[in-house]
């Protein structure tokens, strides 16, 4: 379910920003099935449409239609809401007894594998 909380919101925050862009595209509902798959793709599109829209943002001197603080305030909603949602799924693995290995851990903050 945080894969989804963290897909709607992106979609949420879009839908103020730049509608168009979202036009084909959907919330997650609970009782929607949702498979990997399907999740994948709607972060995958989901992300680039963020980074369209940041990228508009920077081009367009920090301002971004619908969030009135501007472009760094947006992307730092986005990291904070998605590390928050890594956090609850990463704890979720360890508490139903999944070994968690150190690139899942830690990877996260290899900064110079990016």
């Amino acid at each position: 379910m945080n894969f989804a909380i963290i897909y709607n919101v992106r979609f949420w925050k879009l839908e103020k920003t730049e509608k168009e862009l979202i036009k084909d595209l959907t919330t997650i509902k609970a009782e929607d099935i949702k498979s990997l798959s399907m999740l994948r793709d709607c972060h995958s599109l989901s992300a680039d449409i963020v980074a369209e829209v940041l990228k508009k943002g920077i081009e367009n001197g920090g301002s971004v239609k619908g969030n009135k603080r501007g472009v760094v305030p947006l992307l730092g909603y986005f990291i904070h809401h998605e590390a928050h949602h890594r956090g609850n799924i990463l704890l979720t693995l360890k508490l139903c007894g999944f070994k968690l290995n150190d690139e899942l851990k830690y990877g996260i903050w290899e900064w110079n594998k990016i």
